[in-house]
């Protein structure tokens, strides 16, 4: 890549691969890699779900925009990869935060296609379980709420038809692209 030296953070519904694809982008440009989700499940020896069904979205909520602060102060100090969960960027004060650091890529996909990629998951807090309920229509509803946070993203790959190595390469020729233009400004 062409000497970006700002974090890039990962935002995007669940089932998008925000995190493979941070794991393998952060490999592949040298950096450390955060997920805000696993911080807290870490912090917390608990599940995300766990953490729903004892504290309350609310509480998880407030975890996680104590997380993102402090990813942020370390990606100020240092670049890194960040991979939000799938609500982080619906808080606005998450989202101005996060676009301070670098630059913001949303991963999204078909609902039909996060639903064939999480159905079998049953560590999705915010999707009805059980068999009698409509897990695409609970996608198709919370994506509605949810896309315009995500579309304030710099940058957005659809992944429905794509594998990670394929997503890893069409973000970094996003961002060389990005990187190619402000520095053609500058001359």
């Amino acid at each position: 890549m062409m000497g970006y030296d700002s974090s890039i953070v990962i935002v995007g519904f669940m089932g998008t691969g925000k995190t493979v694809v941070g794991s393998v982008l952060a490999k592949e440009l040298g950096v450390r890699f955060f997920d805000t989700d696993r911080l807290i499940e870490e912090a917390q020896g608990m599940l995300i779900a766990d953490i729903f069904s004892r504290d309350g979205e609310e509480v998880f909520r407030t975890m996680e925009k104590q997380t993102v602060r402090n990813v942020v102060s370390s990606a100020k100090r240092e670049p890194c990869i960040i991979a939000t969960g799938g609500g982080t960027v619906v808080d606005v004060e998450n989202l101005q935060r996060l676009k301070t650091i670098g630059l913001m890529v949303c991963l999204y996909a078909d609902p039909e296609v996060i639903h064939a990629r999480t159905v079998d998951d049953a560590c999705r807090p915010l999707l009805p379980t059980g068999e009698t309920v409509d897990r695409l229509s609970a996608i198709v509803e919370l994506l509605a709420v949810r896309r315009p946070f995500y579309e304030s993203a710099d940058i957005c790959i659809d992944t429905s038809q794509h594998g990670v190595n394929s997503v890893v390469t069409s973000v970094i020729d996003h961002i060389n692209s990005i990187e190619s233009k402000r520095l053609n400004c500058l001359h």
